[in-house]
């Protein structure tokens, strides 16, 4: 199954749906904010979390 060889996606990505079905149970500040923002926010996130992966895998292969 594909969320056995990656749970880590698997889980990044129920984060993000779960933030964004209870994006509207927010506080009033926060909903006044343009979702494109929001949307922005959460991509740099992820990308952060790719890049913190990568460098992971790459420290990894350098030990060998």
């Amino acid at each position: 199954m594909a969320i056995e060889e990656n749970p880590e996606q698997f889980l990044l990505v129920l984060l993000v749906v779960l933030s964004i079905a209870i994006l509207p149970r927010v506080p009033i500040w926060l909903r006044r904010s343009p979702y494109p923002l929001l949307l922005v926010i959460v991509g740099l996130g992820l990308a952060e979390e790719q890049a913190l992966q990568t460098v992971k895998k790459r420290s990894r292969s350098s030990e060998f």
